[in-house]
């Protein structure tokens, strides 16, 4: 009797846990690890949020509604384009990485669906294959009108499609439009389909929507802003069209990112037809930063979404002032439709505000940073180089970090370990600090960089081990402490880019290098491995000090 009863017991047990859904497990441990880590969230938890809701690798986004379901794309780093999933527009928690196959780094994208697939479309820009050359943003708007297959082929154009928005993804497919950039997804009425493009070029595509058909046809100029306004160039770009109430409205971003303060910005036209004419907003701009002291500054690049209950909100991108090195975080709110059909921002909508939040369902907030490294599958939260390999230059699993060393150790007279295997991750507190533990074999220096650009080459703060040596450097510093042994704990503190360093034998009892410094950029948080043989990693903590 006793067995039996050990048996049912045993028999509801499994049925329970089978019987929990995926998604609210998923939530759960999801909500458990951003408390621990104490990550940023827009949500107060009292039906209100505040700005930004999401921080962190969401350059240029792109949402989508679906049902009950919101999507959004957002770019930056490698692998690229990151799926992000919320029930209730402020909440957010990541799907997958689109882009897996190298052939240029992904530009402004958009997140569509159509007839139960879901498509990204997206520019790969390998300023290599290009006849122009690297150039600035300004001097890129002013090049001359492109054609199908004739433009610079620089600028790519692809389109990747799933029937589940968590993928598997298809491979970018070739949509033979080059030179333009920032591709916009719209259906018209009758099902036809278009892309819209930068300096207000439009081409038909398939019914299928992975090909394109006929020309490329300019049908919008932008719109003309002041001539004293404070801006780095017209760049008309991000074009995201939404069909309301027998119009469709084409949001465009002006002004250019990379410029002054006040340069990026929100525009508004709309259409009784896909083709245009297209008529510009009276109340243009939709979204500008208009004073250089303000909090959130080059504010642009937009989308119009309704929520389930039928309230409108505009989602775009701007940069924190002070913390410009995060890059365009992601800023929403509530749009009011005007007695003539204009879309506005009420007057008391302010991004630096306290707002009411929409409707939905909490599913988890943000992307966990740490990682113990048990599952043998990279966790989404890392990003490598596009030169590096899964399995031949770095494997996770049982707890560890492998890393093929490579490239050369740095000398004294440096600090940048070039060529070498990383494994990054994107901060989103403005103070941080992590812990690892790092096994370094003869031959090689293994550690903790904090540094700009994945794709480019500035370090600025390196703690790390080699043969008899702990190391902590930065520019115009540099700590070399003896030390026996090829197993270290390391702690790097950010405490608003002023930037201590610390090693431990055991885990537990720490000592700080005598000299710390402070940082003017460090975008990322990598681990790497340099010179030869195998670093191990294990236990990467993150915790947010703010």
């Amino acid at each position: 009797m006793d067995q039996l009863r050990r048996r049912i017991v045993a028999l509801l047990l499994a049925f329970l846990v089978i019987g929990v859904p995926q998604a609210h497990t998923q939530q759960n441990a999801n909500s458990s690890e951003v408390r621990l880590e104490r990550l940023p969230a827009a949500d107060l938890g009292n039906g209100h949020f505040r700005n930004p809701i999401l921080v962190g690798p969401g350059a240029d986004n792109t949402v989508l509604r679906v049902g009950q379901d919101y999507y959004m794309a957002a770019g930056g780093g490698w692998p690229d384009q990151l799926i992000w999933h919320s029930r209730d527009l402020i909440n957010w928690i990541p799907l997958t990485r689109v882009l897996r196959t190298f052939s240029g780094r992904a530009w402004a994208s958009d997140l569509t669906y159509y007839q139960g697939k879901y498509y990204l479309y997206t520019t790969l820009v390998d300023l290599k294959k290009g006849r122009v050359g690297p150039l600035n943003f300004a001097q890129r708007s002013l090049l001359g009108g492109p054609t199908k297959d004739e433009g610079d082929k620089a600028w790519d154009n692809v389109v990747m499609w799933a029937t589940n928005p968590g993928g598997p993804w298809s491979e970018p497919i070739h949509l033979g439009v080059f030179g333009l950039f920032d591709p916009g997804h719209v259906v018209d009425r009758a099902g036809n389909r278009y892309l819209y493009f930068n300096k207000g070029y439009m081409i038909r595509l398939s019914p299928d929507g992975l090909s394109t058909i006929g020309d490329l046809k300019k049908v919008y100029d932008g719109w003309d802003y002041p001539q004293d306004w404070v801006v780095e160039c017209k760049c008309l770009e991000a074009p995201k069209i939404t069909y309301h109430d027998g119009n469709y409205y084409l949001l465009s971003a002006e002004g250019g990112t990379a410029g002054p303060s006040t340069a990026h910005m929100v525009i508004v036209a709309r259409s009784r037809t896909v083709e245009g004419p297209w008529e510009n907003s009276p109340y243009n701009p939709l979204i500008h930063t208009v004073d250089n002291d303000d909090l959130w500054s080059r504010q642009g690049h937009g989308t119009l979404v309704e929520d389930t209950n039928g309230a409108w909100w505009v989602q775009y991108t701007g940069y924190e002032r002070g913390y410009e090195v995060f890059g365009k975080q992601t800023i929403m709110l509530p749009i009011v439709w005007t007695a003539d059909g204009w879309p506005q921002v009420p007057l008391n909508a302010d991004p630096t505000k306290v707002l009411d939040s929409p409707p939905g369902e909490d599913l988890g907030n943000g992307m966990p940073l740490s990682d113990h490294f048990d599952s043998t599958t990279l966790g989404i939260q890392w990003q490598y180089t596009p030169e590096e390999i899964p399995g031949r230059d770095f494997r996770v699993g049982n707890g560890k970090a492998v890393l093929v060393a490579a490239g050369k150790i740095p000398g004294d007279e440096a600090i940048l370990p070039a060529g070498a295997t990383v494994l990054s991750v994107i901060p989103v507190n403005h103070s941080w600090e992590v812990e690892v533990k790092v096994t370094v074999p003869p031959g090689a220096e293994g550690g903790v960089l904090l540094d700009g650009n994945l794709f480019g080459d500035r370090t600025w703060a390196d703690l790390a081990l080699r043969d008899g040596q702990a190391i902590a450097t930065w520019a115009g510093q540099a700590n070399y402490l003896p030390y026996s042994g090829r197993q270290i704990y390391l702690r790097m503190r950010n405490i608003k880019y002023d930037i201590a360093c610390f090693y431990s034998f055991d885990g537990k009892s720490w000592k700080q290098f005598p000299n710390a410094t402070r940082v003017s950029d460090g975008r990322r948080i990598s681990l790497y491995a340099a010179g030869q043989g195998e670093v191990v990693f294990q236990d990467f903590k993150y915790s947010g000090l703010d």
